[in-house]
């Protein structure tokens, strides 16, 4: 074949491939062959392309040492290699490169390097979006459709490792389990509608009360939330649990068919572990937080169980925000 149809058909493979050819002598480590199509793609001229230092000055920070590094090494071995990193261009922009690398050695010394540099950009923007799209979906998984809260795969997960976490450092831990005091039936009552409507109310007042990061809010089905409270003893979490369920009272959420109050109401129960308050098992320190909301919901429901300690010496006599049905029929 000719030298001019080798030329033409070097010049059509070149412009079919997007990608930019070069060469590198590896002792002077100066550039011996930079394809003119740089300054198309790139916006550097030809002639800026002199040594790997030039090479080495567009390479975004972050990427820079990682990249030098392994190239060396790889190149030094006579190892033929890829690298990935971002690349500046005449206007500043970066751009991601992939650059295939061959090394050439003679008597086991490396005497030359040749690649191609490929403009990798719209691949990662993908592969970016992938992954967004990806960490979007593993949170709708682990989150409620409607509130936005934690899940119960979430609430598992989370409790877990909180509890083991715990444990292995003897910390305090506490768990509420909350219970809307009959709110099947106010489901049944008013539609899902309304039924949604107030969730979405009530979801937000219980989150409101727990600002901490490492506090969980979950929402386990349409009657039960939980929140996981790290590093916080028993009396703290009952007052915790105190608020929530006053600022609910509080709320005048109308509740026709309750048979608790007048009003949407929550019984809490509490469970803490500690050094003093040790359970041997997860499932045993979750069953003592549910079996106590099941108790605060037996004893009439709209309360905390165990009751704060702080609260105890007022005995029978209850506040406002405490009354229930039960109380009523219990002062008749």
């Amino acid at each position: 074949m000719s030298a001019c149809f080798n030329e033409k058909i070097y010049q059509t493979l070149l412009q079919s491939t997007q990608a930019i050819p070069w060469a590198l002598d590896w002792n002077s480590k100066r550039f011996s062959f930079v394809s003119d199509h740089i300054e198309a793609r790139f916006g550097w001229p030809n002639e800026s392309w002199q040594t790997v230092r030039d090479w080495i000055s567009l390479i975004h920070p972050e990427d820079r040492q990682k990249t030098v590094e392994t190239w060396l090494k790889k190149c030094e071995l006579g190892i033929n290699h890829q690298l990935e990193y971002r690349c500046r261009k005449v206007t500043g922009e970066y751009i991601w490169i992939q650059d295939t690398i061959h090394v050439i050695q003679e008597n086991g010394k490396t005497t030359a390097i040749a690649g191609l540099m490929t403009d990798i950009s719209e691949t990662k923007t993908l592969e970016s979006e992938l992954i967004r799209i990806r960490e979007q979906n593993r949170n709708l998984q682990r989150t409620d459709s409607l509130t936005g809260l934690a899940n119960q795969a979430c609430f598992d997960e989370h409790l877990s490792m909180e509890y083991s976490r715990a444990k292995r450092n003897k910390s305090a831990l506490s768990l509420l389990m909350f219970e809307l005091d009959d709110f099947s039936q106010y489901y049944n009552f008013h539609g899902p509608l309304m039924g949604d409507k107030v969730m979405l109310q009530v979801a937000s007042l219980i989150e409101q009360n727990f600002s901490r990061p490492a506090d969980k809010v979950a929402l386990l089905n349409n009657n039960n939330f939980a929140v996981i409270l790290p590093e916080t003893e028993e009396m703290t979490a009952q007052l915790l649990a105190e608020s929530v369920r006053q600022t609910l009272f509080e709320a005048k959420l109308t509740h026709k068919r309750s048979s608790v109050t007048d009003r949407v109401s929550i019984s809490i129960g509490c469970a803490a572990f500690s050094p003093q308050t040790f359970f041997r098992t997860l499932s045993g320190f979750l069953e003592k937080a549910t079996v106590n909301m099941h108790r605060a919901r037996q004893m009439g429901g709209n309360r905390v169980f165990p009751r704060p300690t702080l609260f105890q010496f007022l005995g029978d006599e209850v506040t406002e925000g405490n009354v229930t049905k039960h109380d009523q029929s219990r002062r008749l």
